[in-house]
């Protein structure tokens, strides 16, 4: 019997993945509080207050090159599309999968702040236990 090709691993372990992440995202759906903010509060210090644009910036940065980063990539994969293949959609294919890269960023920030929220004691800088927090705040 044959092995699996790469292709349908790729495609089930995206599959899997994105529909493990969307779970997630319903099972955390409760805790999260979008206005949380985190160390820039309005009683922050001036040195952290400080912080917040290249933090921002930084951060932005660190998203914003994982879909760059498949630039390359989608050229390459293109010259197998169709000539017949509308533009529109191929366009719109490409976007969407770029869109779709930020659903990990989403589900790793969104956890981040119901731990920082709820177990605190696992976002201590000196020792940080993004599993065990996670594992603290699972509902269940």
């Amino acid at each position: 019997m044959d092995e699996p090709s790469s292709g349908v691993i790729r495609l089930l372990a995206v599959t899997s993945a994105s529909a493990l992440f969307l779970l997630g995202a319903v099972a955390f759906a409760g805790d999260f509080d979008p206005s949380y903010a985190g160390a820039f509060t309005d009683s922050a210090d001036a040195a952290t207050t400080a912080l917040f644009c290249p933090s921002f910036i930084g951060a932005t940065l660190i998203v914003l090159s994982n879909p760059v980063s498949f630039g390359a990539v989608l050229g390459d994969w293109s010259r197998y599309i169709p000539a017949s293949t509308p533009r529109r959609k191929v366009i719109g294919a490409a976007f969407l999968s770029q869109i779709a890269t930020l659903l990990p960023f989403l589900f790793g920030l969104t956890t981040a702040s119901i731990i920082a929220n709820k177990a605190p004691q696992y976002a201590d800088p000196a020792a940080p236990d993004f599993v065990g927090g996670l594992l603290a705040i699972s509902p269940g």
